[in-house]
């Protein structure tokens, strides 16, 4: 949501170099399930969640990354979001990784787990590329 919704940087936004995502909920509508209602359910505008609405072209590049098993936030979110930003001309990087779920994508950064799947690697490299720097 920084970086694509203005209510929380506003014109600041725009010194956001790159988007990482992962996991992220960014276009879940309608809300289903009840962990989904608890956090979500009483928005008064429900579309007002949903980062999918604020993508512009001009957007920063954007590395999104799901597990495959994630049963959390549906990979489809990230699938919607990617749609957008190309659409609206922003280069997005896709990552799925296979038999990871939800919390086993983040945790796949910790030095003790990165052999479960390569999302640091993957994500370094788009970090890399797309802002700089050698490390």
């Amino acid at each position: 949501m920084l970086a694509l919704d203005p209510r929380w940087l506003g014109a600041d936004r725009r010194a956001v170099k790159a988007l990482v995502g992962l996991a992220g909920p960014y276009d879940f509508l309608p809300f289903d399930g009840p962990v989904v209602q608890q956090t979500f359910g009483g928005a008064a505008d429900p579309v007002s969640t949903q980062p999918v609405h604020y993508v512009e072209p001009g957007d920063p590049p954007a590395f999104l990354a799901t597990g495959d098993k994630d049963g959390t936030v549906r990979p489809a979110n990230s699938d919607s979001l990617g749609a957008k930003l190309q659409a609206a001309g922003v280069p997005v990087e896709r990552r799925r990784y296979p038999a990871v779920g939800h919390a086993g994508l983040v945790t796949a950064i910790a030095k003790p787990l990165r052999g479960r799947a390569p999302v640091l690697d993957d994500l370094t490299r788009f970090l890399n590329r797309e802002v700089g720097g050698g490390h």
